[in-house]
């Protein structure tokens, strides 16, 4: 790789062309004593993990939706004394000390 060969790709062209997020995969899935080769195949494969990633996020934030939108009383019960957490578990931990 050289500038004079044109064959050098500067972090703001990487970021025009593909996701900042996935970049950031790609320095976190490698060694910090390896050097990191960014091609468009380890580019590819970063993108890829990250709409994974961001799948299981948006499933993960709809089952917590869902969980409190439940009309389960001890859920209106628990919100009803100010705790707001996604986990009925959690929100018994942390009320319990408020009761």
């Amino acid at each position: 790789m050289s500038k004079s060969l044109g064959n050098v790709l500067t972090l703001s062209d990487l970021f025009e062309q593909s996701d900042p997020r996935a970049y950031r995969l790609l320095v976190l899935q490698s060694h910090y004593r390896a050097p990191i080769e960014v091609t468009a195949t380890t580019l590819s494969d970063a993108v890829s993990a990250l709409g994974r990633l961001d799948a299981l996020s948006g499933r993960v934030a709809e089952l917590g939706r869902l969980d409190i939108q439940r009309s389960d009383p001890e859920v209106k019960a628990l919100s009803s004394r100010g705790c707001r957490t996604t986990s009925i578990r959690r929100a018994r931990l942390l009320c319990s000390s408020t009761r």
